[in-house]
Order: structure tokens, then C-alpha cells, then sequence
């Protein structure tokens, strides 16, 4: 039997083994796939257990670390509370601590192509449930709902920024309807690997848009939708030579394999 030859390039540059080092961390911890299992019956003490030790750790480097608040506000709603940012910060501190201690211990290698392949199922998974779950939501009229009399009597001025998006978005069903579709297909294309580059390639510039719209309107899910937009360019530049072969050089593309073993 012959081994598996994992997809990728033979030799990585030093700065595309640390990166990739970095993310490889930080994507685990953050995406915490393990958390998975919360739809399995019977988990879910085993799960508040992980979700408790999370909860010190963030807690206490907040207290003894970062030192940045007095109190903690933990997700109510909001994916931008003290409890993110401070979370947010100290998953970018793990991460370039791992990379930087894996970089001395692991100098000596040449790529990472076999856990690069795993890795980016894993990205791909999450943003397709994502895709869907925002997607689906969407396409029904449940994210953003119509405004109500009180709201359409109401002078635009007395209205937060996110209000007044949410309502802008809520009083076109075609419109919701319409990026709610965007983000499934996008989804749909991310499932199968021959469409998973066009698939990433949507879902970027969905979530772009996403993540633009909540940072202009304040609305509070930036740091979840930056992370979103992040991970489709994680995907993308492992076919970055084919991405600029096609879409800038106008020249024919070599045929992508990263999805494949």
C-alpha cells in the first residue's frame, strides 16, 4: 500500500512555517473544535467543565495580565464584550507564544502539508456552519425583522447606528433574502472540493461585507465576522499562485489540489 501524499509544496519559506504555526494555535483554540460534541447526548457536562476552565483563564488574565478592566462582561447578546476583546487578545498572545517555542522545536522541517490538510477542514467546516446557520436565517426573515408602528414612528435621529441597519436590512425581504441566499451558496460550494476555492472565494467576500457593515453601524459581532473573513483568507492563500495566475496575470491556472489526498 502506498503512503498518503498530502497536497502542498515540498518546502516552506521560514516565514510561512511560523505563520502557519501561529494560526494553526490560534484557529484551534478559538474555533475549539472539541466543543463539537455538544450534539452528542450526554456531553454536556463535560462541556461546562471545558467552558468553566475557558472562563478562569480569561478571567484571569484580565485580573493579573492584561489588567484592562475592572470587571469582566461576559456575552449577553453582544460578541464585542470585555470578555471577547480580552479573550481576543489573549488567544493572539497564546499564538505567538506557541508559534514562537514550536519554531525552536521544530525548526528543522521542511512544511507542515499533512496537518495544513486537517487544519483546513476544520476552517472550512466552521465557516460553512456559519454560511448556513446566518444564511439560512436570513433567507426566512428571522435575523432582521420587519420594523414594527413604534419603530416606523420613531425620528431617525433617536435611533442607534445598529438599529437603524437592522432596520434597513429588515424592511426589504428581498434584499435579506438575497445575502441571506449569498452566504448559503457560498456554503454549498465549500462542501465539495472542487468548488471550494470558488466557495472561499464568496464566503470572503460575504463576510467582508459583514464585518464592514457591523464596524460601520457599531454593530456588536466584529470581532466574530473579522474572524470569519480572516479564515477565508487563510484558505485562499495556500492557492495564492493560482488565485493571481487567473484573476491578475490572465494566465491558465494549474489545477488545485489542497482538498485532496
Amino acid at each position: 500500500m502506498s503512503p498518503i501524499s498530502w497536497p502542498g509544496r515540498p518546502y516552506w519559506s521560514l516565514t510561512e512555517r511560523f505563520f502557519f504555526r501561529f494560526f494553526f494555535v490560534y484557529f484551534l483554540i478559538y474555533i475549539a473544535p472539541w466543543t463539537w460534541i455538544e450534539y452528542i447526548p450526554y456531553t454536556e457536562g463535560l462541556l461546562n467543565f471545558y467552558n468553566d476552565i475557558v472562563d478562569r483563564i480569561i478571567e484571569g488574565s484580565n485580573r493579573y495580565l492584561f489588567k484592562t478592566y475592572k470587571v469582566l462582561v461576559h456575552p449577553n447578546g453582544s460578541g464585542d464584550t470585555s470578555y471577547n476583546w480580552t479573550q481576543f487578545w489573549l488567544y493572539l498572545l497564546l499564538g505567538f507564544i506557541a508559534a514562537a517555542v514550536w519554531s525552536v522545536l521544530d525548526r528543522k522541517r521542511s512544511n507542515y502539508n499533512r496537518i495544513a490538510y486537517w487544519l483546513r477542514i476544520i476552517v472550512r467546516y466552521f465557516i460553512i456552519m456559519n454560511c448556513f446557520g446566518y444564511g439560512i436565517i436570513k433567507m426566512y426573515f428571522l435575523q432582521m425583522i420587519f420594523p414594527n408602528f413604534s419603530q416606523l414612528a420613531t425620528p431617525l435621529g433617536d435611533f442607534l447606528p445598529m438599529r437603524f441597519s437592522w432596520m434597513f436590512m429588515g424592511y426589504s425581504d428581498g434584499y435579506q433574502f438575497f445575502s441571506g441566499m449569498m452566504e448559503v451558496i457560498a456554503g454549498l460550494f465549500l462542501l465539495y472540493r472542487r468548488t471550494a476555492t470558488l466557495g472561499a472565494l464568496m464566503a470572503g467576500g460575504v463576510f467582508l461585507n459583514v464585518f464592514v457593515m457591523n464596524l460601520s453601524y457599531d454593530i456588536p459581532v466584529k470581532i466574530y465576522s473579522f474572524h470569519l473573513f480572516v479564515m477565508c483568507i487563510f484558505l485562499l492563500s495556500f492557492e495564492l499562485g493560482r488565485i493571481t495566475q487567473f484573476f491578475i496575470f490572465n494566465k491558465p491556472a494549474a489545477d488545485g489540489n489542497i482538498y485532496s489526498v
